[in-house]
């Protein structure tokens, strides 16, 4: 009787599990109950395969008994009839060790077979009922149970919402696996699921285990970034890029390479930017902040040179070019940032490009120190001729130092107070009465007003000064202060009238009606005066130079040059000085004078010089050592005068600007010669016969030398006193 129930207990969990009965709470009756199984029974056919219920029965309670049946004499037995017999197994040790109140725990243990097949197609390569449910709870409460629903959810809504459906498959790391599916499917993840089942699986293809994105393309435009650039790395730094292109790999590539870069967003692990920034000066220098280069130089160049891409947080070194000019004579960084507070706190001290580019459009203005080895106001103080070119431009200092100051070996730091303070004005020179030291340390209002311009403050005391009475020298003559107050008396008071000249300090200078200098003051010389310092001769006032190239040997008559001519050109030139030259004949007929002339010019280009005045032909009375007079003198005033012609008419065509020098009781006819500029020689006494005598002997003229005995700075000696009338 035992066995009787025991063999009906399990028919009925077996067909409850096989679905042919459904589970109904147990009856007290144990008949009830074996009358239920019989009933059914006979609906055995409708198992898989037809297996007999009883038959299984039989065979479970043998291999419970120990009495252990093949399988494969089991009839037309399925997988899922071996399922159900495992379960039926389970189930059949829970009754026997927990008696009739353990159908319940059977019945939960037996699980139905899982439905996988929709619409013909069987998904059960990526979706399992039981793990759907049991992984999502929301799926599992939603359809209570119902496989067709819950299927019918997965291939409907849970496969395009990226829902893993069993362990074996993961649409994301399929997805994440291969760019041939990203490039077909985008983000629709549907159709990841179905080509898995209809390709993907038997291709052998990986559906798990794969977290980033594989083959993600890294080319754009013909240029490979994977040097500076990492799909999966970019993404997960910028999360407005990943939201931005939603998996979209060329956009974000392209995003990267258009943006990206100059954004300078670091794109791969192996690389930021700021690092190899900070780490190369030379960098800096090429690229200064155009980012987008920095990464291409790795891509192109940095990585094959094995540079450093990573892990430099303070800068090294300085930058020093900026807009194509070196500016490392005058800047370095670090000495930059060291000396300017208010620069640290607005760039930092690693941005030195920022504090390059502040030097040059405002730190040189505002006469910043930018350099140990440079002092804008040492420079300015040091050197006339700069203050004179560039007053107070400060950012000229930096670029002259720059450019010139350099090589020509300026001082550039230590000068505190101002050298050759200019004492000239309007070709005046002022300095018996007046010292650039003492007006500006007596006149705060001056000092307020133009600050240290030594030019200023010499232009304000000519123009002002003197008429209001201004002291402008600790000690000086009176009278001298009171005939420079009659020069600079502008107004007429005094006024000379036109063509009159004055006398200051030995040089001459010729005042219009309104009291304006309208002469320049200049000098001529030869090697008879030496090494010239070209720029104290600047700074002394003097305006032009004439220079000789050269002369004809009254013995030998070979053409020679002037052995201090290349030295003089140059150095007047550097200086600003206009320029002029002349030859020292001794031609006796026109052939000569066109050959002097072509030598004279020869020898210009030969130094690149520059001449702003004539080139004169200088002819005048000359003895030799015995005391003879030479082949020159010995010639008519018209012959002479037919080699001045042939001279100044050949050095126009040679393309330059003719002239003649002659002095007063020199015999040629002048008459012949008005076409041409004259250099006029003569030393009277005083200014009443120099003017009539010009009057009468010598105008047109448009230079006249009027002394040989003046004194100039820079020079060793006399030198020759000359005035040009503009």
């Amino acid at each position: 009787m035992k066995n009787k129930k025991l063999s009906i207990v399990l028919g009925i969990s077996l067909a409850i599990a096989s679905g042919i009965i459904s589970a109904k709470p147990i009856t007290a009756n144990a008949n009830e109950a074996v009358a239920e199984e019989t009933a059914t029974a006979g609906d055995a056919e409708s198992l898989p395969g037809g297996a007999d219920a009883t038959n299984i029965v039989d065979t479970d309670v043998k291999e419970k008994d120990g009495l252990k049946t093949d399988a494969s004499k089991t009839v037309n037995e399925t997988p899922a009839d071996t399922s159900v017999k495992n379960a039926a197994g389970d189930a059949e040790k829970i009754v026997i060790e927990n008696g009739t109140s353990g159908l319940s725990a059977v019945a939960e243990a037996k699980k139905a077979p899982a439905l996988s097949v929709y619409n013909g197609v069987d998904y059960s390569s990526v979706y399992d009922y039981y793990y759907y449910v049991n992984k999502y709870p929301d799926i599992k409460k939603a359809f209570n149970g119902d496989q067709s629903k819950t299927l019918q959810h997965f291939i409907t809504y849970g496969m395009k919402e990226g829902r893993k459906g069993n362990e074996t498959f993961d649409v994301y790391s399929y997805k994440n696996a291969y760019r041939d599916l990203r490039k077909a499917f985008g983000n629709d993840l549907a159709r990841y699921y179905t080509h898995y089942l209809g390709y993907g699986k038997k291709e052998g293809r990986k559906t798990l285990g794969v977290t980033k994105v594989v083959g993600a393309p890294t080319v754009y435009n013909g240029v490979n970034y994977a040097a500076v650039y990492d799909y999966n790395y970019y993404v997960n730094k910028y999360g407005d890029v990943k939201k931005a292109f939603n998996g979209d790999e060329d956009k974000t590539l392209q995003h990267f390479v258009k943006y990206g870069m100059n954004e300078k967003r670091t794109g791969s692990a192996s690389f930021n930017v700021s690092s190899y920034m900070l780490q190369y000066a030379d960098l800096r220098n090429a690229f200064l902040l155009d980012t987008a280069k920095y990464y291409n130089h790795y891509i192109s160049y940095g990585k094959k040179e094995g540079r450093k891409a990573v892990g430099t947080t303070k800068r090294v070194g300085s930058v020093t070019k900026y807009g194509g000019v070196d500016y490392s004579a005058v800047f370095n960084a670090d000495y930059y940032f060291a000396n300017n507070g208010d620069l640290v706190k607005a760039f930092g001290t690693n941005d030195d490009i920022s504090a390059i580019k502040h030097f040059v459009n405002y730190g040189m203005k505002e006469g910043r120190r930018a350099s140990a080895s440079f002092d804008v106001r040492s420079y300015r103080y040091q050197y006339v001729d700069l203050r004179k070119a560039f007053r107070t431009d400060l950012k000229k200092y930096y670029q002259h130092y720059i450019t010139y100051g350099k090589k020509e070996k300026r001082k550039a730091t230590g000068t505190t107070k101002m050298v050759d303070p200019a004492s000239t004005y309007s070709g005046i020179d002022l300095s018996p009465v007046y010292d650039y030291e003492y007006y500006y340390n007596r006149y705060a209002d001056l000092r307020k007003a133009f600050g240290d311009d030594d030019f200023k403050l010499v232009e304000h005391f000519a123009k002002y000064g003197l008429k209001e009475g201004r002291q402008g020298k600790a000690s000086y003559d009176k009278a001298t202060y009171d005939q420079m107050k009659s020069v600079f008396n502008y107004g007429g008071a005094v006024g000379y009238g036109d063509h009159s000249n004055v006398t200051i300090n030995g040089r001459k200078y010729h005042i219009d009606a309104n009291g304006n200098v309208t002469s320049l003051f200049g000098i001529d010389v030869s090697k008879y005066q030496g090494n010239i310092d070209w720029n104290a001769v600047k700074a002394d006032g003097v305006d032009f130079v004439i220079i000789r190239a050269g002369y004809r040997g009254y013995g030998t008559l070979r053409l020679a040059e002037d052995e201090k001519f290349g030295q003089n050109i140059i150095g007047a030139n550097k200086a600003g000085l206009k320029v002029g030259v002349y030859f020292f004949t001794q031609a006796v007929n026109e052939t000569e004078a066109m050959e002097e002339a072509e030598f004279t010019a020869a020898l210009i280009k030969k130094y690149n010089g520059k001449v702003d005045m004539p080139i004169f032909i200088d002819s005048e009375s000359q003895r030799d050592e015995n005391g003879n007079p030479t082949r020159h003198n010995n010639i008519t005033a018209q012959e002479r005068t037919d080699v001045i012609k042939a001279f100044c008419n050949r050095t126009k065509q040679l393309g330059y600007q003719p002239g003649y020098y002659g002095g007063y009781y020199w015999p040629f006819y002048s008459e012949q010669l008005t076409q041409f500029p004259r250099w006029f020689a003569y030393y009277p006494l005083d200014i009443n016969l120099e003017t009539n005598l010009l009057e009468k002997h010598g105008l047109p003229y448009s230079i006249w030398q009027y002394s040989s005995s003046g004194t100039i700075k820079g020079i060793n000696g006399r030198v020759d006193y000359n005035i040009w009338f503009r």
